[in-house]
């Protein structure tokens, strides 16, 4: 077995295909200028769940649909397949997306993408988990309205 594992993350036709070699050793350590960061357009599959940690942080945490489309021969629209992200977002984002972010609006979403392989009881899966640094309405589909946040109702 070779000392290094090569990982191909796969996105879909809003995102770029990346491969990335990464030691097989599990200790390695990251630096924030080896993040891989990605800008995703899609929906809302849920709506922003906003919870507060015992040391008073705030974590934000939504799922993200992107269905990639195309055309058919005789020039018809169809949905090919969907890619699911988990977007975490901290602070005073996921507060701010919490209070104007539903399911099923049109987003973009800029942040590290993280690919997270679990086993649980012999079933496998796989989690590609964003960590947002920005999350905004997508304008290609509607219009949206800025409204400075309330920093004293944030910081009760």
């Amino acid at each position: 077995m070779s000392e290094w594992d090569i990982d191909t993350v796969v996105g879909d036709s809003n995102t770029t295909v990346a491969t990335v070699e990464v030691p097989a050793s599990s200790k390695l350590r990251t630096f924030a200028s080896d993040a891989v960061n990605i800008t995703v357009r899609g929906r809302l599959g849920s709506g922003v769940e906003l919870r507060t940690l015992p040391s008073g942080s705030q974590v934000g945490r939504t799922r993200l649909a992107v269905t990639r489309r195309g055309r058919d021969d005789a020039g018809n629209w169809h949905d090919a397949s969907t890619t699911w992200y988990t977007v975490k977002m901290w602070g005073q984002l996921a507060h701010n997306a919490h209070d104007s972010l539903e399911k099923g609006q049109p987003v973009i979403v800029t942040g590290r993408l993280d690919v997270n392989e679990w086993d649980q009881n012999g079933s496998k899966g796989t989690e590609l988990l964003i960590t947002a640094l920005s999350v905004g309405h997508d304008l290609g589909y509607g219009t949206s309205e800025y409204r400075r946040p309330d920093r004293d109702a944030f910081a009760r």
